[in-house]
């Protein structure tokens, strides 16, 4: 039985479930959070640039990003109550100026092509068709565009040190 996105996403994360969040609190150890930022600035992602980053949510990397490089940020995702939440938390943050939202997939970017200078994304990959995924992701980005993809697994089959 396929079950859309808005199905699957679109109320458990603004609806709060006994033990959800002690569920997503539970680590197995990784390395730290911040890997993937200093991944990102090493990049060379600057405030001239324009960073898109896929499945925004509530846009809070959007707006670390943007306050962190000066760099202007597009979310999208494809759940209208998270980009009615991420156009709130922008608006708190007061970067309505330099970050912006909105809905689309990442399999048809509501963007035109070579518009985009890095793209962000974190654990998204999973859920889509990742050849039309990918090719959207090239048809966006500009000559010498870099993609920063972070994906979280768990399988018995990874390495403890993988793990």
């Amino acid at each position: 039985m396929a079950v859309s996105v808005e199905e699957l996403y679109g109320n458990l994360w603004r609806t709060p479930q006994i033990g959800f969040e002690q569920q997503l609190s539970r680590s197995l150890a990784p390395r730290g959070s911040g890997l993937l930022k200093e991944m990102f600035r090493d990049t060379g992602v600057n405030a001239n640039q324009t960073v898109l980053d896929i499945g925004c949510r509530d846009a809070t990397h959007a707006i670390s990003l943007a306050q962190t490089f000066g760099c202007r940020v597009i979310g999208i995702d494809p759940i209208a109550g998270h980009i009615d939440d991420a156009a709130r938390n922008i608006a708190e943050a007061g970067l309505g100026e330099c970050v912006t939202v909105k809905q689309g997939a990442v399999e048809a970017l509501p963007l035109a092509e070579a518009t985009i200078d890095r793209i962000w994304c974190r654990d998204v990959l999973n859920h889509v068709d990742l050849p039309v995924a990918l090719a959207e992701c090239r048809r966006v980005l500009r000559l010498g565009g870099q993609l920063v993809v972070f994906q979280t697994l768990a399988t018995d089959l990874l390495e403890p040190q993988e793990a």
